[in-house]
């Protein structure tokens, strides 16, 4: 049977890309969009949480911390901290902002774009009206919304339990988690096009978990075209800019294709429930 699935999953794939060129570029122009600001969004703000991270450590390797130091410090009633003790909390402020509005912005250019994709890409299998975009991009919002908030929440209690003391390897082990909630989200985005609500609950668990070993298999098949265009792009950044271009081309097409391909598969498996 999973053999099946992938192999018609595979040529429905090619059959529909071809079938809808124009389509196709819609969403290969919307990928582009999106990795291009996630890319401006992410450098954007690395760049300011770096700048503020290495005032703060070129401040403090500036002041005498050592044991003597700080005890004639305190006898003199001066502040152990130096000149400018403030410094280090504005700037902790700053990494902080910086990432409140990288989280912010991250989750505005997922929904929205990503959203405006998954809605293209399902719109190769079942056709749309433009208003049905509208009800896709919504369900889209609301489900995206709440697996990032439910991986928000549980890696912050995670955290919350780890000391820097007791910290063991085994610690991290409760991350996994985080990968199995996500796990079940892309099952769910994949589910937007023909289903409500309760219908893509229901029909998320009984697919992440009855047949999680054909979800489980796809995932990794469309690892595995992410992980190779991803590679040719990265061995042809220093080739000439034609090379370059062509290998970006793939890249792009590259998650295009596997998202089609994933769609596909939850869609069948959706099917014969």
């Amino acid at each position: 049977m999973e053999r099946n699935i992938f192999l018609r999953c595979f040529k429905d794939s090619f059959r529909l890309i071809k079938k809808n060129k124009g389509l196709i570029l819609a969403v290969f122009a919307v990928q582009l969009i999106f990795f291009s600001l996630l890319f401006f969004v992410f450098s954007n703000y690395s760049l300011k949480i770096g700048q503020s991270a290495v005032a703060i450590i070129e401040y403090v390797e500036t002041q005498d911390i050592d044991q003597v130091s700080v005890t004639e410090k305190l006898l003199k009633m001066e502040n152990i901290l130096g000149d400018d003790p403030l410094l280090i909390y504005r700037e902790g402020r700053n990494i902080i902002s910086s990432l409140i509005s990288l989280l912010l912005y991250f989750l505005l250019v997922f929904i929205v774009l990503n959203g405006l994709n998954w809605a293209l890409t399902d719109n190769l299998i079942h056709k749309k009206k433009v208003k049905d975009f509208f009800g896709y991009l919504a369900k889209f919002a609301v489900i995206a919304l709440t697996y990032f908030l439910f991986a928000f929440l549980f890696l912050r209690a995670i955290i919350g339990t780890i000391s820097l003391e007791t910290f063991q390897l085994y610690h991290l082990l409760p991350l996994f988690l985080i990968f199995v909630i996500f796990y079940f989200m892309f099952v769910s985005l994949a589910l937007i096009g023909k289903n409500g609500y309760k219908s893509i609950v229901k029909k998320t668990f009984l697919i992440g978990m009855k047949k999680a070993h054909i979800i489980v298999l796809a995932y990794l098949i469309t690892l595995l075209i992410i992980g190779l265009v991803s590679a040719l792009l990265f061995f042809t950044s220093e080739l000439n800019m034609i090379i370059l271009f062509l290998a970006l081309i793939i890249f792009v097409f590259g998650f295009v294709y596997a998202r089609v391909f994933f769609v596909l598969v939850v869609g069948r498996i959706s099917s014969h429930l």
